[in-house]
């Protein structure tokens, strides 16, 4: 049994992948690193743990928002917050982060100073700019690259209405909320305020904050706290396929032909090779071997 097992962010990947490895639902998965996570009388079980590239969650976030219009400025503070997010690898990181997320993108009124003193903390936290782990990201600012295919439709709303995460999640939205409009009474207009960032955040990411997030539970032994990337492996199959592919761009009929071209290949090479051996045994399959070849 692996320990752990890092893949695109497919959701046909990630459910059969964890029925086949650890035998049981995505949901259930979920939720019992929720248990993990937040409960002191769980016990885990020793199950393999299962990580989406944290580069494509990047890259969908990124192209998420873009396809919302969000506000560029807007949009790059969010994908600070999701990095914090994601590289925060305990219960109080996590839970701050969480808080100064919903207070900058959920909350309409904010004080001009404690605005920026939690945009500064964020953007300085989330090694963006620095991390090799997110050396991929450059790829978020091409708005053409379609990402639709990896984004929760609406069909996944009863799963992620299941999720306890997200459940926790709108329940911390309305105590932030409370304590803004308590302890921070003002008319200052908080400029990043988008119910499009929120939105996205809490019901397409967050309900699988398991799959790409560091903080998985307070169990070291049974536990990876950390993001994870396929990027290295993606990089070497992509070089591999530019060998003999510079095209990859025209994904047309003439891709199409030339990718068959070269499995047919392939397999007319495996089968010559497989015939000829198994003729020098026998003579008859020795004539029909050169008959279909």
């Amino acid at each position: 049994m692996p320990t752990s097992i890092t893949m695109d962010f497919s959701f046909p990947y990630l459910h059969s992948t964890c029925f086949a490895f650890n035998n049981e639902f995505l949901l259930d998965y979920i939720n019992r690193c929720y248990d993990c996570a937040f409960s002191d009388s769980f016990h885990p079980e020793s199950k393999a743990q299962l990580q989406i590239c944290i580069a494509h969650v990047m890259h969908a976030v990124s192209s998420n928002l873009t396809k919302k219009a969000v506000p560029p400025i807007t949009k790059k503070l969010a994908l600070h917050a999701v990095a914090v997010m994601a590289l925060s690898d305990n219960c109080g990181a996590f839970k701050e982060c969480l808080t100064k997320t919903i207070t900058m993108f959920g909350v309409r009124h904010v004080p001009k100073k404690f605005l920026e003193t939690i945009t500064e903390e964020v953007q300085k936290r989330s090694q963006l700019e620095k991390s090799d782990t997110f050396a991929e990201l450059e790829l978020t600012l091409k708005p053409e690259i379609d990402f639709q295919t990896i984004v929760p439709d609406t069909d996944s709303q009863l799963q992620r209405d299941q999720s306890k995460l997200y459940q926790y999640f709108l329940k911390k939205q309305e105590q932030v909320k409370k304590v803004m409009e308590e302890e921070h009474t003002t008319d200052d207009e908080n400029p990043f305020y988008s119910t499009d960032v929120i939105n996205t955040i809490r019901d397409v990411y967050f309900p699988y904050y398991p799959l790409w997030g560091s903080f998985r539970g307070r169990h070291p032994k049974t536990t990876i706290n950390k993001v994870s990337s396929n990027a290295t492996v993606e990089s070497y199959f992509k070089n591999h396929k530019l060998s003999f592919h510079p095209s990859l761009n025209e994904y047309g009929p003439k891709y199409a032909k030339e990718h068959g071209k070269i499995v047919v290949g392939i397999v007319h090479n495996n089968l010559q090779k497989l015939l000829l051996e198994d003729s020098n045994r026998n003579p008859v399959l020795k004539q029909k071997a050169e008959e279909v070849l």
